[in-house]
């Protein structure tokens, strides 16, 4: 008898989650549980970690996770534009 109510709790937060993540920035949600969810997924989530990487294993690692994620979003990048080509559609 514990399974179902389990599904439905699991399902329940699954929806949050979703609903959080792609519409938590509308008016409608403004000062809600939804957009404080959305801004954790959003942002909140990668200033925690980036505080955690720094406290663990110090300011190099840190940086190290910065110049990943510029090499990676912040400029064009011939290795994931062949990759992504190379991607059967």
């Amino acid at each position: 008898m514990d399974v179902p109510w389990l599904l439905v709790a699991h399902g329940s937060v699954t929806a949050l989650v979703v609903v959080s993540f792609l519409c938590g920035q509308w008016p409608i949600f403004e000062g809600t549980f939804v957009q404080s969810i959305n801004h954790f997924l959003t942002s909140g989530a990668y200033r925690h970690f980036l505080r955690l990487v720094q406290a663990a294993c110090g300011t190099g690692a840190r940086d190290l996770v910065l110049g990943v994620e510029q090499y990676c979003c912040d400029r064009p990048n011939p290795i994931l534009q062949i990759v992504a080509w190379d991607w059967p559609i």
